[in-house]
């Protein structure tokens, strides 16, 4: 995969998560059950994360997980700074947390699941 193309699913995934940041949410999410904005966060921020170590492999990056948390983090910091400016959301440290929570776990399991297949690869090429 190309550098170029690396950077597609990140980019297109992040600005999803801003265009929806900028939609006021369906229904009061606390309707359901307490929290669950939180397991959005970190769901949305985990397939983030896995992008992103993508992306950041085989770039200047000497870690592609550390990239990864870097920018995801620095992604998560914007996206609550820009819904402190729409009148139908809240910026929120809680959201931030579960925002950085889910960038670490989808950057790990990445990580760790790209260490893993090369590990195989050369299981099965070493006699």
């Amino acid at each position: 995969m190309s550098r170029r193309s690396a950077w597609g699913p990140p980019l297109v995934w992040a600005g999803l998560i801003l265009v929806l940041g900028h939609l006021p949410p369906p229904i009061e999410p606390h309707a359901l059950f307490p929290h669950v904005d939180k397991i959005v966060h970190f769901g949305e921020y985990s397939v983030l994360g896995v992008l992103l170590v993508r992306a950041t492999r085989g770039s200047e990056w000497s870690s592609p997980m550390a990239g990864a948390i870097i920018l995801g983090l620095l992604f998560a910091i914007i996206d609550e700074a820009h819904q402190a400016w729409i009148p139908s959301r809240v910026s929120d440290m809680m959201d931030f947390a579960a925002d950085g929570i889910g960038i670490i776990g989808g950057s790990l399991t990445q990580s760790r699941l790209a260490a893993l297949l090369a590990l195989r690869r050369k299981r099965n090429i070493d006699p």
